[in-house]
């Protein structure tokens, strides 16, 4: 009976260990291609969360994106673009550089060849009693091209040595009889000498006494207006006056030039487009 019971055991040990080694669908040691994948890449975590309308939304955990590939920008195929965008660049500056050249060189061009005016007064000698005063204006256009005038006054008058000529207006100032257009040179003006007075709206002085004793000048005042051919704008004021400097036994001995005259400014300003008169 022992022996009985010691063979079926040996024999139920012996059928155990025999189909321990036999695997569920083949062998283990030859397993499949694609399960040895999976398992050396295991799927990425899948993170689920409620949202607040109950529906389950799947985020994958993405990888942190590749930073932008400068160095492709120094690779072989782009260095013609690096080339080009430097022959730009160099042409960018030369042209630069030459408008400098051209707007200087225009500038110059204009500067010496616009129209400049001067306005002088040829020496003045005291007329007889009976004779009217012409006090002759010498407009010079010291330019290479025309002047073209727009406003244009002056006054001539017989004023007391202390007057300040700041209290002329020159909007009531007669208009002045110069041409439309003043060419490359000296063109000359002739204006009357009037009396005190009104300064241009007055009368011939009866008796030229107060300038042989010493009380009063000749006073010159007036602007023009002028367009130069570049198309800029400009105001030329002249104030002059004219008359005895100093007594010698009681008379009053005169000067032979115009001297200008601090009350008013003489001197060319750019202004904005004058008015073109009618003659």
């Amino acid at each position: 009976m022992m022996k009985i019971l010691a063979i079926t055991g040996i024999s139920f040990w012996l059928v155990g260990g025999a189909w321990s080694q036999v695997p569920w669908n083949g062998s283990q040691q030859k397993q499949n291609p694609q399960e040895q994948q999976r398992a050396a890449n295991p799927p990425k975590p899948i993170i689920t969360f409620e949202a607040q309308n109950g529906a389950s939304k799947q985020v994958q955990c993405s990888e942190k994106p590749s930073e932008y590939p400068w160095r492709e920008l120094y690779a072989p195929a782009n260095v013609p673009n690096w080339i080009l965008a430097l022959l730009a660049g160099i042409a960018g500056g030369l042209a630069y550089k030459t408008l400098r050249a051209i707007k200087r060189q225009v500038d110059t061009y204009e500067g010496k060849e616009r129209a400049r005016l001067t306005v002088e007064i040829e020496p003045f000698e005291l007329p007889n009693r009976d004779d009217s005063a012409i006090v002759t204006l010498v407009v010079t256009n010291h330019g290479g091209t025309n002047a073209f005038i727009g406003k244009a006054r002056s006054a001539v008058c017989l004023k007391p040595r202390d007057w300040d000529m700041k209290d002329l207006a020159l909007g009531y100032v007669p208009q002045m009889k110069i041409s439309n257009a003043i060419s490359p040179g000296q063109h000359k003006v002739r204006e009357r000498l009037v009396a005190d007075g009104d300064c241009g709206l007055g009368s011939i002085p009866e008796t030229y006494d107060p300038l042989r004793d010493g009380t009063a000048w000749i006073f010159a005042v007036g602007f023009i207006e002028f367009e130069d051919v570049f198309g800029s704008s400009w105001r030329l004021k002249f104030s002059r006056k004219w008359g005895g400097i100093y007594a010698e036994d009681g008379v009053w001995l005169f000067t032979d030039d115009w001297s200008e005259s601090p009350c008013y400014p003489n001197g060319e300003e750019k202004i904005k487009k004058p008015t073109r008169l009618k003659f």
